[in-house]
């Protein structure tokens, strides 16, 4: 998946959400999440991992990753869920962000989803391994 637009047209398929804007607001909410569970160090590993048009969504690499902090305690998934559905405003926010965590599961190599899982909490790690369900919600 090398081009944003295929990024997006998998996550409006899944997603079901059609507006370019939504989506762009869903892929930024869900990334920025994701970086917040991960240390610097492993944010810019994370980020390297995605394919080039897609890390400006990540956000910029951490120039002195020693340096900087990360939350503790990591946000679980309903804080997450919340946190998307907040900066979205999608009433399904569940399923936008299971929706989400499949396209990036296609989207990123093998060890930098390992990065990600280990990094969080259990409930987190479950919902990324629940994310097949989106498909199976959205008959897609």
């Amino acid at each position: 998946m090398e081009t944003p637009h295929l990024f997006f047209t998998r996550l409006a398929t899944i997603s079901g959400i059609a507006d370019h804007h939504a989506l762009r607001k869903l892929a930024v909410s869900v990334l920025s999440e994701l970086r917040a569970v991960v240390a610097p160090g492993e944010a810019n590993y994370v980020r390297q991992q995605l394919p080039e048009p897609l890390r400006e969504l990540w956000g910029p690499l951490a120039t002195d990753p020693l340096a900087e902090d990360f939350k503790f305690p990591r946000p679980d998934a309903a804080t997450v869920i919340a946190n998307v559905k907040a900066a979205t405003g999608l009433s399904d926010a569940r399923l936008a962000v299971l929706a989400t965590f499949v396209v990036l599961d296609e989207a990123l190599a093998d060890p930098a989803v390992v990065t990600l899982l280990h990094a969080f909490t259990p409930d987190l790690k479950q919902l990324w391994l629940d994310r097949n369900s989106a498909l199976d919600q959205l008959k897609v």
